[in-house]
This record gives C-alpha cells, structure tokens and sequence, in this order.
C-alpha cells in the first residue's frame, strides 16, 4: 500500500509526521494515522499542519480506491480551502493530528458493536460506526431483546476483557488454522488480515479501531430495536457519557 496505515498496529496514535504523495484525489500520504471509512466505520477527521505552520483542516478519510487499497488512503479537505491547498506539493513534509475526541468515540462504539454480535450470536446484514451511535442489522424474523442484550453488555464491559488486534501477512494466513477461512475477506492491495479478539468473546477480522479493554467502553446504551422488514432486526447503540 501506498499508505502505511499507522492505525492497524496502534490506533491510540493521535498524530505523526508524514510525506505527501500525491494531492490529485485528496491528499495521500506515506503514512498516517487517520483511519479512512470502512468496515462500517466512519473515517477520520482532524488536520494537517504544513511547515508553515497553517493547518488543512480535514473532513473526511477514504481509500483512493474502495477496492483497491494499494492506491493509498485520501485525506478530504474541508471545503474553502483552496488557496491553502494550492501551495501544498507532493514531497512535502506534514504533520498529520486526529480528533482525537471523535475517534475514541468511534473505538468505544465499534468495540460494543462486537459485543453484540457475539452475545446474540445472529447473523450481521450490515453495521454503521459514527461518533453519535453504532447501529448493527440482524438476519433474524425472531424479536430481539434491549433489555437483556443490556444486561448481557454491561456485565463484558464490567468484567474488563483485553481486546487485542493481530496482524497476519496474507501469504501465511494457509498456516494459520482460525484465519484461514477468512483469506477471501482480505481486500486487494492489502498484504496482512486483521484479527480483533475480545478474550473469551468473540474473534473476528476487522480493520476497524478499538479500544484495548472493554472497560473503556464506559456506559453503553441500547437505544432501540427496529423490526426493519420481516427478516431483519436493527439495534442501536450509543453511550451514555
């Protein structure tokens, strides 16, 4: 990947000093530590300070190509900027911030959205991560219970489980018994398989960021459960604090 995706390995980064690579389609970077949308997961925001000292506020953070991620990852300038973003060139030298405020949020809630699958244990048709909420759609005709999916959530966060990522080259995911079956799940121009394990919960691949201990998901609320058509239940997520 064009892109190092500081992120993977630590998505406690808040910040790092990076080389532009290339301003046609958002600005790219060699590295960073903004997370860019997917996996259900908003991208960052935050900025970027110039050796002058002026700051590219940034709005959004997307692959270049959703489905190729070699072509690197496009930070999103907010709008009214273009005479700051005139002077920028590739070979210049930044330094890239996140909001961090934002991004914990989007950890505590993609962490929790885990969590509720592995408690329900029912199929997932698709998850939205953003700072307000998480929301998560299950194949199921059966209801779903808030309240007991409430209770079950606040007794992992409570029991303070570690949640750790592994890094696993594609070309050695053949040797690996557990990831193996998720070969198919890598995307192209990626060259490792992300493995996100809450202890005695639940493993599953995912890019996404997440907190490093359940307690740190604090105070989680289920806000509703929608009947979204006679085979799908939505849950919404969101913190209380």
């Amino acid at each position: 990947m064009i892109t190092k995706a500081l992120y993977a390995a630590d998505p406690y980064l808040t910040e790092c000093e990076s080389t532009v690579v290339d301003v046609t389609n958002g600005i790219v970077l060699s590295e960073t530590v903004f997370y860019p949308l997917g996996g259900g997961q908003a991208g960052d925001t935050g900025k970027l300070v110039m050796q002058t000292g002026e700051e590219v506020l940034i709005a959004d953070t997307r692959f270049v190509d959703g489905a190729d991620h070699s072509k690197g990852i496009a930070h999103v300038p907010a709008e009214g900027q273009e005479g700051l973003l005139s002077r920028l060139k590739a070979g210049d030298v930044v330094h890239a911030h996140i909001d961090w405020t934002r991004r914990l949020q989007h950890m505590r809630l993609h962490t929790a959205s885990h969590l509720a699958g592995a408690i329900l244990s029912i199929e997932t048709d698709g998850c939205s991560v953003t700072r307000e909420r998480a929301r998560l759609d299950f194949v199921t005709a059966e209801p779903i219970s808030a309240d007991q999916l409430q209770e079950a959530l606040a007794k992992i966060v409570a029991d303070e489980r570690d949640v750790t990522c592994e890094l696993i080259a594609v070309d050695e995911l053949a040797q690996h018994a557990t990831a193996a079956a998720w070969a198919e799940q890598v995307p192209d121009g990626q060259d490792v398989l992300r493995l996100v394990n809450i202890a005695g919960v639940d493993l599953q691949p995912c890019a996404g960021t997440h907190v490093r201990n359940t307690r740190e998901i604090g105070s989680v609320r289920v806000k509703k459960v929608e009947k979204k058509s006679s085979r799908t239940r939505r849950v919404t997520l969101e913190l209380v604090d």
